[in-house]
């Protein structure tokens, strides 16, 4: 499998704005991922995000996401790619409105 490839993330029951996205010019923990610590080029939050339910996911990089979670249900976030589905390599998401 050739680990250089993007990867086209699909989540199913909502839309999600591509607020950021960004190629690492070096190897990268997801620590310093979380704490916004990547020395190279930095880019903006996305004033005008486009509305999507897939998007291509850079590799070394990463995507920052937001949707509305206003749509109760599981719903399954996965990459097109067949062999990741084969493995299991998808992610589920759980949205539910609260009765209190």
């Amino acid at each position: 499998v050739d680990d250089s490839l993007t990867h086209p993330f699909h989540l199913h029951g909502h839309k999600f704005y591509i607020k950021q996205m960004h190629v690492f010019d070096e190897p990268m923990s997801v620590e310093r991922i979380l704490r916004d610590e990547f020395p190279s080029r930095r880019d903006k939050i996305n004033e005008n995000p486009p509305h999507k339910d897939t998007v291509l996911i850079p590799n070394p990089g990463f995507v920052r996401l937001q949707f509305r979670a206003d749509n109760p249900g599981f719903w399954l976030g996965h990459c097109h790619f067949d062999w990741h589905l084969a493995i299991g390599e998808t992610e589920k998401f759980s949205t539910f409105f609260s009765l209190f």
